[in-house]
C-alpha cells in the first residue's frame, strides 16, 4: 500500500492508491492542449483529441454561480460550511467544482480572496473508508497519525468547548492557513452501515467552532438519495442536483473536443448526442462512443499496421457511429442491452462484487491483469464496505476459485 501527496502552493492532495499513472496522464493532456495542431490531419490525431481534456467547461452556468456564491461567503466570513452535490456518473459534477475552486485559488493568489488550502480526496481510492481522517489531519497539520488518532484530534479541533488557553489542544503548524476547502469525490464509499463517518464530517461543519480551523465542506456523490441522519447536520437549502446533460449540449461538448476539425459527420454527432442524451446523458460515454467510431473508420479502411488514416471531412459518419453505440451500449431501441450489461445483471450477488473486484485492481494499478489473492482481498473489502453480508461468512480465497 502506497501514499502519494501532491502540494503546490495553496493545494493539498493526498490519495491512496497503488501506482497510478494520473501524473503522467495530466502532464500528457496539457501537452496535448497546449501543442494541439491547428490542422488534424489523421484519424489518430482525432482519437488523441478526443482524449485530450478540454479547454472550456460545458453549460453549468447556474451550478458555478451557486458554488461560486457559497464558497465566496463561507470564505469572507471565515465560517465552517457543507454542501452536498449530487447526481449520476460523467455529467460535470467534479469537473464544476474543481473549474470554481481553480479560479478562487488565482484569486487568493492575487489577495481577492483570503487565503486557504484546498484538500481534495476521492473515496473510492481509500482502501479504508476510516483513512479519510488521517488524509484530513495531515492536511491541517502536516502529521501523519493514525485514523483512530486522527479521528480524535479532529473532534478536539471541531469541539463546541474548544479553549484556546488550554494546554491539551493539537499543536497546528505556526503558518498554516485557518480556512480550507474540502472535497471528497465519491463520498458514497465512505458510507458505512453506522453512517458515522460522513456524519461526523458534516456535523464538524455545523458545530460552533471556537478553534483554530474553519472548513468548508464539498462532498460529491452519485446517489440522490441522502441518509436521514446524514441530511440532518447537512445546512438547509445546501444539497442540488446536477442534471443529466441535453443534447445540444452533449453535441457542444463533442465539437469542444473536436476543436473544429470536421473529420466527423455533423448528423453522425446529432446521432449520438441524441442517443446519449435519452439514455444517460453521461458526456463520458458520448465521448467513448466517439473514440470507438473513430477506430471503426479505421479498421474499415484496412491500413496497413503503423499507417494512418487521413482525417478527410466526414470521414467519421452515422454508419460508424451506430456501429459504436451497438457495441458499447447495447441496441438503438435499448441502450442497455450490451450482452455483457445482461450478463453482468445476472450474476449472483458474490460474482458482481468480484468482477467489480477484479475491475478495481487493474484500475487502480494501471495494469492489465489482477493478481488473485490481491483481487480475493479486495473483494472482501468491497463486501465489508457494501454490507453484503456479515464478516462470518465471507468468501475465502477457495470459495472464489
Amino acid at each position: 500500500e502506497k501514499e502519494k501527496t501532491f502540494s503546490f502552493g495553496d493545494r493539498f492532495w493526498n490519495h491512496e492508491e497503488e501506482e497510478s499513472d494520473d501524473e503522467e496522464i495530466d502532464v500528457a493532456n496539457h501537452r496535448l492542449q497546449s501543442q494541439a495542431p491547428k490542422e488534424i490531419a489523421t484519424l489518430g490525431d482525432v482519437r488523441r483529441q478526443l482524449f485530450a481534456k478540454p479547454d472550456k467547461l460545458i453549460g453549468r452556468l447556474k451550478h458555478r454561480e451557486r458554488l461560486t456564491e457559497f464558497l465566496t461567503n463561507h470564505l469572507i466570513k471565515k465560517e465552517s460550511g457543507n454542501m452536498y452535490i449530487s447526481g449520476q456518473c460523467g455529467i460535470g459534477k467534479t469537473a464544476t467544482v474543481m473549474s470554481v475552486i481553480s479560479e478562487f485559488i488565482k484569486q487568493a493568489e492575487e489577495k481577492i480572496l483570503p487565503e486557504f488550502k484546498l484538500i481534495e480526496i476521492n473515496g473510492m481510492r481509500l482502501l479504508n473508508p476510516q483513512k479519510v481522517f488521517q488524509i484530513l489531519w495531515k492536511g491541517f497539520s502536516g502529521e501523519k497519525v493514525s485514523p483512530e488518532k486522527a479521528k480524535k484530534l479532529l473532534g478536539n479541533i471541531f469541539a463546541s468547548t474548544f479553549k484556546k488557553s488550554s494546554s491539551s489542544n493539537p499543536k497546528l503548524p505556526s503558518k498554516s492557513p485557518s480556512q480550507f476547502i474540502v472535497v471528497i469525490d465519491e463520498v458514497d464509499q465512505l458510507m458505512n452501515k453506522k453512517q458515522d463517518i460522513v456524519y461526523d464530517l458534516f456535523n464538524w461543519t455545523t458545530t460552533t467552532n471556537k478553534g483554530p480551523i474553519r472548513m468548508v465542506l464539498i462532498t460529491i456523490s452519485n446517489s440522490l438519495a441522502m441518509n436521514p441522519k446524514v441530511a440532518s447536520r447537512l445546512t438547509a437549502g445546501n444539497q442540488f442536483v446536477f442534471e443529466a446533460y441535453k443534447q445540444a449540449e452533449l453535441e457542444e461538448i463533442i465539437l469542444v473536443r473536436l476543436r473544429k476539425i470536421e473529420a466527423f459527420d455533423r448528423n453522425a454527432i446529432s446521432y449520438c448526442a441524441a442517443k446519449i442524451a435519452k439514455s444517460s446523458g453521461d458526456a463520458r460515454k458520448a465521448i467513448q462512443v466517439c473514440i470507438r467510431a473513430v477506430d471503426i473508420a479505421e479498421m474499415e479502411e484496412g491500413v496497413e499496421k503503423n499507417k494512418e488514416v487521413l482525417a478527410t471531412p466526414g470521414k467519421v459518419n452515422t454508419a460508424h457511429f451506430k456501429r459504436a453505440m451497438k457495441e458499447l451500449c447495447g441496441s438503438d431501441t435499448d441502450p442497455n442491452s450490451a450482452h455483457r450489461v445482461k450478463a453482468i445483471q445476472k450474476l449472483p450477488m458474490h460474482e458482481k462484487v468480484f468482477v467489480h473486484a477484479v475491475s478495481e485492481e487493474i484500475r487502480l494499478k494501471g495494469k492489465s491483469s489482477a493478481v488473485f489473492v490481491d483481487v480475493c482481498w479486495r473483494h472482501m473489502e468491497l463486501c465489508k464496505k457494501c454490507g453484503v453480508v456479515g464478516e462470518e461468512v465471507f468468501p475465502n480465497e477457495a470459495d472464489l476459485a
